[in-house]
């Protein structure tokens, strides 16, 4: 079993179970409560961006300068972007590799999405023009309960649906 980076689990099996009955539409869907719940782990990337922010805009007053620092949580598999104030936590965990979803977008083109991402949302929010200065990017994996409804059977429709086990609330900006 490999060793991960992984945010560490918080929410039990149980716990996970009970929060999926609570999803009305699934249930209204699959017209059956849940049965089982899967543990799963989603790669995602974490940069931390350094920035210059420009005070003014107007070309008649000097732009003052300051520097902030943001994190920026982009999942691998489907190129969502949060950005956050604070980094995760991980440890060292060891999992089953068939539990390990993998990374479907490289780390090229994640780090142009979140370049692109961070001027544009800090210019519509703040009205300021960025200057990236440095982007630090680490490699983690979210542990996620996959829980089902109905029985999983070859041939047959089964509904699911994704409840964080690290108790992460991941606001999405893209």
């Amino acid at each position: 079993m490999p060793d991960i980076l992984a945010t560490p689990i918080t929410v039990s099996k149980e716990a996970a179970l009970a929060q999926a009955q609570k999803y009305y539409l699934a249930r209204l869907i699959s017209r059956s409560r849940p049965k089982e719940a899967e543990l799963h782990y989603f790669p995602y990337y974490n940069y931390k961006v350094e920035m210059e922010l420009q005070k003014s805009v107007n070309p008649f007053f000097k732009p003052k300068e300051s520097n902030i620092s943001l994190d920026v949580i982009v999942s691998a598999t489907g190129g969502k972007v949060s950005m956050s104030d604070f980094s995760p936590k991980t440890l060292k965990v060891k999992c089953n590799p068939s539990n390990i979803v993998d990374a479907r977008i490289s780390q090229s083109d994640v780090a142009k999405k979140v370049e692109k991402e961070v001027k544009t949302t800090v210019f519509r929010r703040m009205r300021k023009r960025v200057d990236i200065s440095e982007m630090k990017s680490d490699f983690f994996y979210r542990p996620l309960w996959v829980v089902f409804y109905g029985e999983k059977k070859e041939g047959s429709r089964v509904h699911y649906v994704i409840v964080p086990a690290d108790g992460y609330d991941i606001k999405r900006t893209t």
